[in-house]
Order: C-alpha cells, then structure tokens, then sequence
C-alpha cells in the first residue's frame, strides 16, 4: 500500500470506479442507457443564451427557474425539490446522510451497482436482495430486509432488467419506510407505461423519496441534471451536506427549458415504446429470451453474452453486459431512435446468424 493511503478510511483504499471508454465515432452506441435523442428545441436555445454568462455562479436555491417551473410540472411545492448532478449523485447523498458507517443499505441484485458502491463508499454494508426468476423486484424481501437497515432502494423501472412495479407499490413502501429510508428511483419514469409512482405515495403522505432525471427522456446526461422530490425537512438536511455549487446555471437553465418541451417528451416515449416492441419482436424471432421491459433498453439472455456483444460491435453496434450488475449471463441493449433501428436489427441478424 502506498504510504500516503493510510490517511484514506480504509473501506475507500480500493473502492470502485465507473469506466465508460469511448467507441468508435461511427458506432450506434447502445450501452450507456442515453436518451436516442439530445437535448429539446428550447433547452439547445437556453445552452446557447446560458453558455455566454458562463462566467456567473449558479443560483441553487432558484435554479434559474427551475424549481417554480418543475413544482408546477410535478403539482408539488417548491420545498420538496432537490437539485443534483444526476439522480444517482442525490441517492449517494442520502446514503451518506442516512446509512454512513456500519449502516446497511437494502437494494436488487442484480441491480444497479451505485447502490452498493455509495454503502461502501460510506463504510456501509451494502445488502443486496436477489429478484424473483422473471428478473422482477422481491418486494417482500426487499421489505424484510428492511428492519436493521438504514436505506432501502428499489427501482422501477430498474437497470439493468427493464422490470417495473405495476402492482405493491405501496405495500411496500408503508411495510418498509417503518424501518428505514426508503428511496424510490425513478430514472426511468417517463419510458414506463402508466401505473402507480413513488411521486403518488408522496403526495398522499407516504415516508418515501423519489428520485428522477433529467438524464434519459429529456436528453441532458451529459450536463448532470437530476432531482429527488422529498419532504422539506429531510430536503433541508441534505441541501446542508450538499457543496455549495453542484450543478451549473447551464444544466438548470437547460432543464428549465425543457420543460416547456413537455410534448416533445411524450412523443419521445412513444417512439421508444414502438421501438422497444420491434427489438423485443426482433430478439424473440431470433431466438433470444429476453424481459419484457419498461424502459429504454431491453435486457436479453443471448446463449453466449461475450460472442454476442462482440459479434454486434463487430457490426458497429455498442451493447452492455450486465455482468457489472451481478448477471454475466444477460446482455443490456439500448432502445435507438426509430431511424437506427433498421441497423440495430441488421446487426442482430448477424450476431444471430
């Protein structure tokens, strides 16, 4: 161990990081779960009126509109909005606030790994409940694990399986906010078809946090936008442990804009979902078992994961495998925009060959 590591807590000595590599300029890329599309008409305005005061702080609190502008989006009072670089930022920072060291921190493996990594980062214990057969949430078990924890997460729709709760929902959250933080994530949320949201519960007074993004739907991953929606008292708290400057006057000018694009919103959800119906036709006619899913990306159980994602980026197309998530055996594809799709299944045709 280098010397200078002894000051470091010992559960961050060797700690995991996310890599994201850059393929080639020509590929589909289909592995990063990214909206098919950039950011909207209004928000590429914004950027562009924003990008030249580049030289002012941001304003947190206003959010140069933001935060009027989405309390009315979400029919919720300003008080309950918290801003962040990314959904997946303000969750690690509940964590921290919350679980910290030695507190358990409750979510579905295979699931996403930032859960896991922010308990640990955290000198926490990441507890991780195992999804039933069809790659759906243990809702009862994520609930029973839930005494003796600080955080329970569950996502719907979840990475990397595309499942979402369509029915529990609330069980779950009144069983097991009893015991713990329970924080409901909700990236996907404008992919999934309509049913219940962790935003409802709130609203009729349940103990839950929801997590939401500007990254995905609304095209903005690459400024870091993202909000949980909470109550005021726990939101002050974590405000207080935030940095002083977390997002920029860019991604909230940005985010603000886009809102007023919320028809180019649904349009986009729409497409998604005939596209993802064509690539789950496409992998069912092929022979490759995948779930049904909810979001923007499909995952699929191809015989042989590593040929199959070497064959598809032999053909330009950038596929996941969800071994990073606890399952080698499954392959994550992206939902492309309704133009690149003809390539896709192109690709998939090889790849199947």
């Amino acid at each position: 161990m280098e010397a200078i590591l002894r000051h470091v807590h010992p559960w961050l000595r060797e700690a995991p990081s996310f890599v994201v590599g850059d393929p080639p300029a020509d590929a589909l890329r289909l592995d990063l779960n990214e909206g098919a599309y950039g950011p909207t008409p209004r928000a590429l305005a914004a950027i562009a009126d924003g990008a030249l005061r580049g030289n002012r702080y941001p304003d947190p609190e206003a959010a140069h509109g933001l935060r009027a502008g989405l309390a009315k989006h979400l029919d919720v009072d300003p008080s309950w909005l918290l801003f962040g670089p990314g959904s997946n930022t303000l969750g690690s920072l509940l964590v921290r606030i919350c679980a910290g060291e030695g507190g358990r921190v409750v979510y579905s493996w295979p699931g996403f790994p930032t859960y896991g990594w922010s308990a640990r980062r955290n000198g926490g214990i990441a507890v991780a409940v195992p999804t039933l057969p069809d790659g759906r949430d243990d809702l009862a078990g994520l609930a029973a694990a839930a005494p003796g924890a600080s955080v329970v997460v569950l996502a719907t729709p979840a990475n990397p399986t595309g499942r979402y709760v369509a029915d529990g929902l609330a069980e779950f959250v009144a069983e097991a906010s009893k015991h713990a933080l329970v924080i409901v994530d909700e990236a996907y949320y404008e992919y999934a078809p309509a049913g219940p949201s962790g935003l409802d519960l709130l609203r009729d007074g349940a103990e839950v946090v929801v997590l939401r993004t500007f990254s995905k739907a609304w095209g903005l991953a690459g400024l870091r936008i993202g909000y949980a929606i909470m109550s005021p008292a726990l939101r002050a708290v974590a405000r207080s442990a935030q940095d002083t400057f977390e997002v920029s006057a860019l991604a909230f000018r940005a985010a603000e804009a886009s809102l007023q694009d919320a028809a180019e919103i649904v349009r986009r959800a729409e497409e998604n979902a005939r596209v993802r119906a064509a690539l789950q036709e496409a992998l069912g006619a092929r022979g490759v078992p995948f779930w049904e899913s909810g979001a923007n990306f499909v995952c699929a159980s191809p015989a042989e994961p590593a040929a199959f994602i070497a064959a598809l980026a032999a053909e330009g197309v950038i596929v996941r495998s969800t071994a990073a998530f606890g399952d080698p055996d499954r392959v994550r594809i992206g939902v492309p925009a309704e133009g690149d799709l003809p390539r896709l299944l192109a690709a998939l045709r090889s790849a199947t060959a």
